[in-house]
């Protein structure tokens, strides 16, 4: 799809940007970041380790559409481990265990990137 087309649904309600799951993503990032002396949370400290891992030895087998990529923080260590798609994508939150890993790579392998958003949301800011 080219930037600037109205999808059917998004012209019926006003809207003009595509909907999630029309969008192009160029990565999966997560976010893998310690914190120095353990004194706040971080996504590394909350078991960003093992969702990379799991990632890690899934990603060869699926027809992804964009890469995977650890980085240091985006922000919300608060709250994580953080996965995010990029670019201006939605924030994949609460992922714990090696089941949640599939049900996101599934989701996003479909390309069904709004219910992983819905299945995985951000908390609402405070």
């Amino acid at each position: 799809m080219e930037n600037g087309t109205t999808t059917k649904a998004n012209a019926e309600t006003g809207g003009d940007s595509p909907s999630l799951n029309e969008r192009s993503f160029r990565a999966l990032r997560l976010c893998t970041n310690f914190r120095a002396g353990f004194t706040l949370p971080s996504c590394g400290a909350r078991g960003a380790e093992d969702i990379r891992a799991e990632i890690a030895r899934q990603w060869p087998e699926r027809n992804m559409p964009f890469d995977f990529e650890t980085v240091h923080c985006m922000g919300k260590c608060h709250i994580g481990p953080t996965l995010r798609l990029v670019p201006a994508g939605p924030f994949l939150m609460g992922a714990k265990t090696k089941e949640d890993v599939t049900r996101i790579l599934d989701l996003l392998e479909a390309g069904d990137i709004e219910k992983a958003a819905q299945e995985f949301p951000a908390p609402a800011p405070l």
